[in-house]
C-alpha cells in the first residue's frame, strides 16, 4: 500500500510539472462543470499549434515502463477505491435500511404506544364519563329522594290542610244547616203567625157584633198591634245575620201569642152567640169560624181558611153566604166556571178507558202505548225542522190509531176501543211533566214543547182540554185559583191541592216547589205565545187565553212566593208578544202592576221571587218593553 502512495506522489509530481509547461498557454478553465475554453481551445489548436505543441523530448523524460507501472498503481488504487467506495456505499445503505427498519420498528412502536395511549386516554376519558354519571345518577337519586320527601311532606301538609278545610267546610255546613234550619222555623212561625193574624182580622170584620167589640175583646187591639212589630223585630235581625235559637224561641212565642188571642176571640164570639141564642136570637150574622189548623214543619205557604160548617142551619146558609162572598178572594166566577168544567170533562174522559186501565190482561198493550207515547215526546227538540215534523207525525200517527214503530215494538191503539183516549191522556200529562222535569232545569226546551203542543192541539182538541185539566191539577195557578183550605182537611191533602209533591210521606222542600210551578208555567207560557205549524189556521190557546189569565190573576189577592213567581216567569216569556199585540191596554195593565199590585206583593213577602219580580219590572220602566224570550222559535220555523 506504501508503494502504491509513493507511486501516486510520483505522478501528482508528473501531472504538476506537465501542468506547470502548459499553464502559460491556458488563459480560460478546460475542465469541470464551469469549463469555458474547451470549443476556443480546440478552434486555436491549429494556429497554436506550434506554440501548444509538445516536444517529444518533454515527454521522453518519463520512461514507459515507469509510466505503465504507474498506470497499473493506479487502476488497482481506483479498484480498492471502487472497492471501498461500494463498500462504504452498501454500508451506508445497509446503515440506511437499518435506519429505515430502526424508523419502521421505532414507528410502529410509538404507533403502538400511541395506540395505547390514545386507548388508555379513551378509557381513562370513559373512566371519567361513566363516573360523572355515576356520581349525576347519585345526585339525581339524592335530589329525586329529597323532592319526594319534601312531595311527601308537601302531600302531608295538603292533606292536613285539606282535612282541616274539611272540618271547617263541614263546621261551616253545621252552621249553614242550623241557621237553614233556623231561618225555616222562623219562616215557617212568620207564615203561620201572618195566617193566623188574618184570620183574627177577617173574624174581626165579618163579625156583626161591632158595637159590642171593645167590650168583648178587651186589649186584644193592642196586642194585635204589638205582636206584629215583634215579628218584624225578629225578621229584622235575621235579615241583618243576626239568626239564632233565641230568634226561632221568640216567633214560636209569637205564635203561640196570637193563637192563643184566636182562641180567646173564638171563645168570646161563641159566648156571645150562646149567650144570643138564650136570648131567642137566630145568631145567623155570627160567623162559625174554625181554629186554625196546625202547618206543617216543611215549607208552609200562606193560605186562607174555609169557613166551618154549624149544626145549626140558619148559620150554615150564612156561611154558605159568605163563602160565596170570600171565593173571589181565591178564584174569579170565569176562571171558577172553566175550571169546573174543565175538571167535569178530564175525570169523565179518564173513566172512558177505566176498563183497559183496571184490566191485568192489557199489561202488555199499556206498556206498549207508553213507549209510543214516550220515545217522541223525550225526543222533541229544534233541532231542525225535519226532526220535530217526525215526532208530529208520530204521534198523530198514535192518536189516530194507526200502527207506529216504538222501538222494536209495533204498536196500534185502535188495537183497543179505549186504546185512543188511554193515549191521548198519557200523552197529556207527559208534555206536563215535561214541565215539571225538563223545562224547569232547561227554560229554552219549552218552546219546541210548546209548539207540537199548539199543532196536536189543533188538530185533538180534546187533548188539549186534557192538557189543561192535569194543567190545573199540577199547577193550579193557571187557572189562575189559590186553593183554599176546606174544613176538616188534613194537612197532606191541602198541600196537594196547592201543588206540592210528596216524597216517602215528605212534603217537598219551597225552592223545589217554585222550580216545578216555574217550568210548568213557562210551557203554559211559551203555548200562549207560539205561532201554529204551516198549514194550521190560529193557535187554539193563544194570546186572548193569556190576557184573560194575567187580568183574573191580579184581580186575586196575592199570596208570598207563589204569585211573585208566576208573575215574574208570565211576563218573562209573554210579556213582549202580549205588548206587541195589545198596546195601550198593556200599557196600562203594567202601570196597574208596577205602582199597585207590586206594592200589594210587597206588604206579604219579601223573598227571593218578589226581588226577581222588581228587578224585571224596574228593566221594563226604564225600557218601557220585555226582551223577546230567549230560545223561541221562529214564526216560519214549521
Amino acid at each position: 500500500m506504501e508503494a502504491l502512495l509513493d507511486d501516486f506522489d510520483d505522478l501528482k509530481i508528473s501531472a504538476l510539472s506537465k501542468s506547470k509547461q502548459i499553464n502559460s498557454f491556458v488563459k480560460c478553465t478546460t475542465i469541470g462543470p464551469n469549463s469555458t475554453c474547451i470549443e476556443g481551445f480546440e478552434s486555436q489548436e491549429t494556429t497554436n499549434t506550434q506554440k501548444f505543441k509538445f516536444t517529444d523530448a518533454t515527454f521522453d523524460t518519463i520512461p514507459i515502463q515507469h509510466v505503465s507501472n504507474k498506470a497499473s498503481v493506479v487502476d488497482k488504487y481506483l479498484a480498492e477505491i471502487e472497492h471501498q467506495r461500494q463498500g462504504k456505499v452498501q454500508e451506508a445503505v445497509n446503515s440506511h435500511l437499518n435506519c429505515i427498519l430502526e424508523f419502521s420498528k421505532k414507528q410502529i412502536l410509538n404507533s403502538k404506544e400511541q395506540l395505547v395511549r390514545q386507548q388508555q386516554i379513551l378509557i381513562e376519558g370513559m373512566h371519567r364519563q361513566e363516573l360523572l354519571i355515576l356520581q349525576a345518577l347519585e345526585q339525581h337519586d339524592k335530589d329525586a329522594f329529597l323532592q319526594h320527601q319534601q312531595l311527601l311532606q308537601y302531600y302531608k301538609e295538603l292533606a292536613e290542610k285539606r282535612k282541616q278545610n274539611n272540618k271547617e267546610l263541614e263546621e261551616r255546613e253545621r252552621r249553614k244547616q242550623k241557621i237553614n234550619a233556623l231561618i225555616d222555623s222562623i219562616r215557617r212561625d212568620q207564615l203561620e203567625f201572618r195566617n193566623i193574624y188574618q184570620q183574627i182580622v177577617n173574624v174581626i170584620k165579618t163579625c156583626k157584633f161591632q158595637g159590642q167589640l171593645k167590650d168583648i175583646l178587651g186589649d186584644v187591639p193592642k196586642q194585635l198591634k204589638i205582636l206584629p212589630d215583634r215579628m218584624e223585630e225578629i225578621i229584622n235581625r235575621c235579615k241583618g245575620g243576626k239568626v239564632s235559637e233565641n230568634e226561632s224561641r221568640k216567633s214560636s212565642e209569637l205564635v203561640q201569642e196570637i193563637k192563643g188571642l184566636l182562641n180567646t176571640i173564638q171563645q168570646k164570639l161563641t159566648e156571645l152567640k150562646v149567650a144570643e141564642q138564650v136570648e131567642g136570637k137566630t145568631g145567623k150574622d155570627i160567623l162559625a169560624v174554625q181554629p186554625a189548623p196546625n202547618q206543617l214543619q216543611e215549607q208552609p205557604v200562606k193560605s186562607q181558611e174555609v169557613f166551618g160548617n154549624t149544626t145549626d142551619s140558619s148559620a150554615q146558609k150564612q156561611s154558605q153566604k159568605i163563602k160565596s162572598n170570600q171565593i173571589n178572594k181565591f178564584i174569579s166566577k170565569s176562571s171558577l166556571r172553566i175550571y169546573s168544567e174543565l175538571q167535569d170533562f178530564t175525570e169523565k174522559y179518564v173513566k172512558a178507558f177505566t176498563e183497559l186501565e183496571n184490566n191485568n190482561s192489557y199489561k202488555q198493550f199499556r206498556f206498549d202505548c207508553k213507549k209510543a207515547v214516550n220515545i217522541p215526546v223525550n225526543a222533541i227538540s229544534a233541532v231542525n225542522t225535519h226532526h220535530l215534523l217526525d215526532k208530529y207525525n208520530r204521534l198523530t200517527d198514535l192518536l189516530s190509531g194507526k200502527i207506529v214503530e216504538a222501538g222494536n215494538t209495533r204498536v196500534c191503539a185502535s188495537k183497543h176501543p179505549q186504546g185512543v183516549a188511554f193515549c191521548m191522556n198519557l200523552l197529556a200529562k207527559k208534555f206536563v211533566l215535561q214541565g215539571d222535569l225538563m223545562i224547569s232545569s232547561n227554560p229554552e226546551a219549552a218552546f219546541c214543547y210548546a209548539a207540537m203542543i199548539v199543532a196536536l192541539w189543533h188538530d185533538y182538541s180534546d187533548f188539549g182540554r186534557l192538557l189543561l185539566g192535569h194543567f190545573y191539577k199540577q199547577c193550579p195557578y193557571l187557572v189562575p185559583l189559590y186553593p183554599p183550605r176546606a174544613v176538616g182537611q188534613s194537612d197532606k191533602e191541602f198541600y196537594l191541592s196547592q201543588g206540592y209533591q210528596y216524597i216517602d210521606g215528605v212534603i217537598e222542600k219551597q225552592d223545589k216547589f217554585l222550580k216545578r210551578m216555574t217550568g210548568i208555567m213557562r210551557l203554559f207560557a211559551a203555548i200562549i205565545i207560539t205561532k201554529p205549524k204551516k198549514g194550521q189556521q190560529k193557535n187554539p190557546y193563544g194570546l186572548a187565553e193569556g190576557w184573560r189569565w194575567l187580568a183574573s190573576f191580579l184581580n186575586l189577592e196575592p199570596q208570598p212566593d207563589i204569585t211573585a213567581t208566576m208573575l215574574h216567569v208570565f211576563l218573562e216569556i209573554a210579556g213582549s208578544t202580549l205588548q206587541s199585540a195589545f198596546g195601550k191596554m198593556f200599557y196600562k195593565i203594567m202601570d196597574y202592576i208596577c205602582n199597585m199590585y207590586l206594592p200589594l206583593i210587597q206588604k206579604i213577602d219579601s223573598g227571593g221571587p218578589v226581588t226577581r219580580l222588581e228587578v224585571l219590572l224596574q228593566e221594563y220602566q226604564q225600557r218601557k218593553t220585555f226582551d223577546s224570550p230567549s230560545g223561541k222559535l221562529p214564526a216560519n220555523f214549521w
